[in-house]
């Protein structure tokens, strides 16, 4: 089942700053999740000398009731911001999406080409349920719904889960909102990026792997396929290989 607030990791940010920093990093989550969904990949990354930020985007971390209320922009903001505190920090940043996390990213690499590399984990081009366009209209009158039991593998991946367990829908309509701005910016986004995908996800399109590689504008791109993580695989069975393969990576583009 669902990790529910209540027996789940606090859901706050954090942030790991091992000292004599390669270069800073930002680590942004996916919808109803929060920065503890990213924590292992920060660890793996901070261990290579990546000073790892992850803040909580807004509506998260607290209460369903208040994702009925926020905006897309809400999300780049917070997201911008916590990058304009690394870029004080460091003359070179990454960063990595999860999901809702991916389109936020992608966003903040068209308007920041100044980004030495993005990884994007399971990114949200496309959806499997094509009723998501209709969260736009229903929720007022629909405000949530139940999610679907997760189908992750790893024993210990719940561990690290604080989400909500059920989905907002207005949510979710600002998330294809954000979806369809972050597809026509994709072509002129100039910031290499490695594009992590599995092909047993339960939540996104079948292709949302080539879709995305297929629209990414940069010629310095590259996909990962995935053969047995569901959607979080950043904490399923595959993790260790995605790990080591976005680190890799992003220290290939620091000093490019």
């Amino acid at each position: 089942m669902n990790r529910t607030p209540k027996d789940g990791p606090a859901p706050a940010p954090f942030e790991l700053a091992p000292a004599n920093a390669i270069a800073g990093c930002l680590l942004i989550h996916g919808l109803t999740g929060s920065p503890p969904e990213m924590r292992p990949l920060g660890e793996h990354l901070a261990s290579r000398g990546f000073h790892c930020l992850a803040p909580l985007l807004p509506g998260h971390g607290t209460s369903l009731e208040n994702l009925h209320s926020v905006a897309r922009q809400d999300w780049t903001n917070a997201a911008g911001r916590a990058l304009r505190e690394l870029q004080a920090a460091h003359a070179v940043v990454c960063a990595v999406g999860f999901s809702l996390g991916t389109l936020v990213v992608s966003h903040l690499a068209a308007a920041h080409p100044e980004l030495a590399a993005v990884a994007l984990l399971s990114p949200a081009v496309s959806f499997a349920n094509r009723l998501v366009p209709l969260a736009t209209v229903i929720h007022r009158l629909v405000p949530t719904f139940p999610k679907e039991p997760d189908r992750l593998h790893a024993p210990d991946a719940r561990e690290h889960i604080w989400s909500y367990d059920r989905w907002s829908t207005h949510a979710l309509g600002e998330t294809w909102r954000l979806q369809r701005q972050v597809r026509r910016e994709m072509p002129d986004i100039q910031v290499p990026a490695l594009i992590v995908y599995s092909d047993q996800d339960s939540a996104l399109g079948a292709d949302a792997g080539q879709q995305t590689l297929a629209l990414w504008g940069s010629p310095d791109k590259d996909l990962m396929l995935l053969h047995s993580s569901d959607h979080g695989l950043l904490l399923d069975i595959e993790r260790d290989m995605v790990f080591e393969r976005v680190s890799r990576f992003l220290v290939s583009h620091i000093s490019d």
